[in-house]
């Protein structure tokens, strides 16, 4: 539940970076996606793990399929 509030609590920008991360996009295929620098999405990354309290892109995908948030 406390997952699920993290994201909910996400800005727009940063839940686009989260549905792309997720699927399993490179910092560069969501900065070219996105129109943005890669150190600009390597920091929003950085800040959603953080929100999330993951250590990694794999548990935030782990967990996001874990609680529905394909």
């Amino acid at each position: 539940k406390e997952f699920v509030e993290a994201i909910e609590s996400l800005d727009p920008l940063k839940r686009a970076i989260f549905s792309l991360l997720i699927v399993g996009m490179s910092n560069q295929q969501i900065a070219t996606r996105l129109g943005r620098k890669e150190a600009t999405v390597r920091s929003y990354v950085t800040r959603i793990l953080q929100a999330t309290k993951c250590s990694s892109r794999t548990q935030l995908a782990v967990r996001a399929i874990g609680s529905g948030l394909e």
